[in-house]
C-alpha cells in the first residue's frame, strides 16, 4: 500500500518527476554491489521529505544531514528492488 503523501505527490507533475528520477538513482544505487552509501545532493525540505517516505520502499536507512541540508541513504542487509 502506497503511503497517502508519495500518493500525493504522483499527482503534481513536478514532484512526479523529481519522484522518479529518485527512484532510477535508487534502482542504480540497490543494483552496484560496489556502494553501500549513496550521498543524496542537497534539496528543500519537501524533497528530503520525499525521500524519507520512498527509501523504506527499498528498505534502505535513511538519515538527514543537517550541516548540508541532505539525506544520505545506506544498504542494509534487507535492501531490495
Amino acid at each position: 500500500m502506497l503511503d497517502p503523501f508519495i500518493v500525493d505527490v504522483l499527482k503534481k507533475p513536478q514532484e512526479r518527476w523529481f519522484l522518479l528520477k529518485l527512484e532510477q538513482e535508487l534502482e542504480a544505487f540497490v543494483n552496484n554491489y560496489q556502494m553501500y552509501r549513496l550521498d543524496l545532493p542537497q534539496m528543500n525540505s519537501y524533497q528530503r521529505r520525499m525521500v524519507h517516505k520512498v527509501a523504506p520502499y527499498f528498505k534502505l536507512s535513511h538519515f538527514h544531514d543537517p550541516l548540508r541540508k541532505a539525506v544520505y541513504l545506506c544498504k542494509t542487509p534487507f535492501t531490495e528492488l
